[in-house]
């Protein structure tokens, strides 16, 4: 499994898609095939909320954890990374990762002692690291033990990883570099990037990509680099335009398509050498911000996450492949990202 997270596009949409809206429901049916609904809320003020949207009756249930453990989930809930059976849902402004059964959501464990954690990723059997906002080292956790067992300095903050082969690819936000990690020795180096390095994934090809910001202050524009993992070195720059704040993407279910989102969605097949014109999803026709997004390979959709004005509740819109509007379903604060759990 992967995880691996708007409003309407006119009125005739909104009036098409309104009677489909699913209903708000206080408990999700355990076992049922769920796309978890990663709801960061508002920063301190521990409202995060993991929901789940059933995709048999396409009710969807909010405060999932807390209604199933009996506690609140805690503050700012940040992604979702699935590993033997169990989701280890990151807790960034906690400093902890909750860890659920992956058809029951009942808590398993919490890792504590984690400074301001972003991102899981599994690199063995035994191991599995994770990415932090405000130290210069990854964590290295057990996750049968659910403990740390290690750090790792690189020398940088750190946010989404990749891993191909036996190394770890690294974003380093808020600088001109990523991180190579080779897990032979431990031993790393860096890639020069345009500013802001955010995002980042992998093609069916192997290839690295890397979705950069840009610097908004300085009017530099955001670029997709893609990178030859055996080389360590750029083998193109595709620039985008224009800088942005919001950077994700999420590959199809191929691996041979990027969906990424700087203030509009925009879909690029890997083989492109210059970016799309036309976006995917047209950021100038909503009010409100796009703030999370996923794919999902069974149904070859895409996931759109609406934050709205960040402080009310958020809304959730599925896409086909095409860019068609299918349907959408309102969900909790500052909606994320996805967790696929089928």
């Amino acid at each position: 499994m992967k995880k691996f997270i708007l409003s309407f596009i006119g009125l005739s949409l909104m009036v098409a898609c309104t009677d489909d809206k699913p209903e708000t429901t206080p408990n999700p049916d355990p076992g049922a095939s769920n796309v978890w609904v990663l709801n960061e809320g508002n920063f301190q003020q521990g409202n995060s909320a993991l929901g789940a949207y059933d995709l048999k009756s396409k009710e969807y249930s909010d405060n999932v954890f807390q209604t199933i453990n009996n506690r609140q989930l805690g503050d700012v809930l940040q992604s979702a990374t699935a590993i033997d059976g169990e989701v280890f849902l990151v807790i960034n402004n906690s400093g902890k990762i909750e860890v659920v059964n992956e058809e029951t959501f009942e808590s398993t464990g919490t890792i504590s002692g984690l400074s301001s954690p972003r991102y899981v990723l599994q690199v063995s059997a035994s191991e599995a690291l994770v990415s932090d906002l405000f130290s210069d080292s990854l964590a290295v956790i057990d996750p049968a033990m659910k403990k740390i067992t290690d750090y790792i300095n690189i020398s940088s903050t750190s946010e989404e990883m990749v891993k191909v082969g036996s190394k770890v690819f690294i974003t380093n936000t808020y600088t001109s570099h990523i991180t190579v990690l080779d897990l032979t020795d431990n031993s790393t180096s860096t890639i020069t990037t345009t500013f802001n390095p955010t995002a980042i994934g992998s093609d069916k090809n192997g290839k690295v990509w890397v979705l950069c910001g840009g610097d908004v202050a300085n009017s530099v524009n955001g670029t997709l680099e893609v990178i030859n993992p055996s080389t360590e070195t750029i083998e193109n720059t595709i620039d985008l335009g224009a800088s942005s704040y919001t950077n994700k993407m999420t590959f199809n279910a191929n691996a041979d398509s990027i969906y990424y989102m700087t203030g509009s969605v925009y879909k690029i097949g890997i083989n492109q050498t210059s970016a799309p014109t036309t976006p995917f999803i047209d950021g100038a026709d909503f009010n409100y911000a796009i703030y999370g997004i996923g794919y999902r390979a069974a149904g070859n959709e895409v996931w759109i996450g609406d934050a709205k004005d960040f402080n009310q509740k958020g809304e959730v819109f599925i896409y086909s492949s095409s860019g068609k509007l299918k349907n959408s379903f309102d969900v909790n604060i500052n909606p994320n990202g996805f967790y696929m759990g089928e």
